[in-house]
């Protein structure tokens, strides 16, 4: 049985009040004086961007994994370990990424359930990997 790493549910329902937040941002922007319009647009694209960047990652990041794969994604894209390129860490994002061959990067933010012990199996199997390429 996979394990699973995904976001849970007070993280889905904080992401849905600040997308409600920068609803009400808009507005306020919307009513803005004529000489402040173009900030409150700004400020209120922002907030916009944002929230919705938070809700698209609260309610469609996940992903599991196993010793043979990840499965990332609603279609549970299946990624073998064997095919891994890098494992790493965004500082400009503060998340951790993983990169396999033939697909995009993966960013596993701190703020997921069960993200530690993944990060406790990804160095384990990354150690088991390289011993095998060693050998090779």
């Amino acid at each position: 049985m996979p394990n699973k790493v995904f976001y849970t549910d007070h993280f889905k329902w904080l992401s849905v009040g600040i997308f409600c937040f920068s609803l009400f941002v808009l507005y306020a922007a919307l009513h803005a004086s004529e000489d402040q319009t173009l900030i409150a647009y700004l400020v209120a694209g922002f907030f916009l961007a944002g929230s919705a960047y938070l809700l698209y990652q609260a309610f469609f990041v996940f992903f599991e994994y196993d010793d043979d794969a990840l499965y990332f994604g609603s279609k549970r894209k299946k990624l073998e370990w064997t095919r891994l390129i890098e494992k790493g860490y965004s500082s400009w994002r503060d998340m951790n990424y993983v990169t396999f061959e033939g697909s995009g990067t993966i960013w596993i933010s701190s703020y997921m359930y069960g993200v530690e012990d993944f990060n406790n199996f990804l160095e384990q199997k990354t150690r088991m990997l390289d011993e095998e390429w060693q050998r090779e």
